[in-house]
């Protein structure tokens, strides 16, 4: 079975190299949702387990811009109410990891009922980050304090190694990291690929590649599989652009 983080990897093509590196801790034992369904601005989601056929969600999407917080969001408001189906409703301001946040509601009619989100909008060096959580509107009561947790976890780092708390836990990345760009270098010089043929190459995704994933989840557990997934994209980028990859 395809692992998830080789899976997410996907997401390599929708993100800019100059991105820094974020994350955010979604509600316990929601399942990560297949990339390929995402589009190009989103760049990964949740949704609960449940065999509801709407199920509540969380996805986080990303956009260039050059203008404020305050403007921004005035562009989104009347983007969603020029909208006969939608109603959007100010609720305010969330502290997250990043910083202040604007959080909004939007209430949309749809075919399989009234369903409500709850959007929190954050401007920071020319990006700005959208955090999205949907559900029925019935049913949102149930979800409103996960959506805002989820929130208020949102974190943007340099990079995944300034994005740990404790030393032990960079020096155990940074280890391993290092390991990794030396076996690659090694891999590429006896392969005589690409760097990106190479890292596509099956010896390389199910040996080298497939014991960094485990070891992310497996060291990183309690950083979350969003964490993760963002963790294994800057090593894939760094792989691709290092200059070991051309050595």
């Amino acid at each position: 079975m395809k692992s998830l983080l080789a899976s997410m990897m996907m997401l390599g093509a929708s993100l800019v190299a100059s991105e820094p590196f974020y994350y955010f801790i979604p509600p316990s034992h929601w399942d990560v949702v297949d990339p390929t369904k995402l589009t190009p601005m989103i760049k990964i989601a949740f949704v609960e387990k449940s065999g509801k056929t709407f199920k509540p969600s969380l996805n986080l999407g990303i956009e260039q811009v050059e203008v404020s917080l305050s403007d921004y969001v005035a562009a989104a408001k009347k983007r969603h109410l020029a909208t006969r189906t939608k109603k959007w409703s100010e609720i305010g301001i969330v502290k997250t990891q990043a910083g202040p946040a604007h959080v909004s509601q939007i209430d949309e009619k749809n075919q399989v009922g009234d369903i409500r989100c709850l959007q929190c909008i954050l401007v920071q060096n020319g990006l700005a980050y959208i955090l999205t959580g949907v559900a029925l509107k019935e049913d949102f009561l149930d979800y409103y304090n996960d959506f805002i947790k989820t929130f208020e976890s949102f974190s943007i780092h340099t990079s995944t190694l300034s994005s740990l708390g404790s030393e032990e836990l960079k020096t155990l990345y940074d280890t391993k990291l290092q390991s990794l760009l030396k076996e690659w270098s090694l891999f590429l010089t006896s392969a005589h690929l690409t760097p990106y043929k190479a890292f596509e190459d099956k010896r390389f995704r199910r040996g080298l590649w497939k014991d960094f994933e485990r070891f992310l989840s497996k060291t990183f557990k309690n950083q979350g599989v969003a964490w993760q997934v963002m963790a294994s994209h800057e090593a894939k980028n760094l792989l691709l652009t290092s200059e070991v990859a051309y050595n």
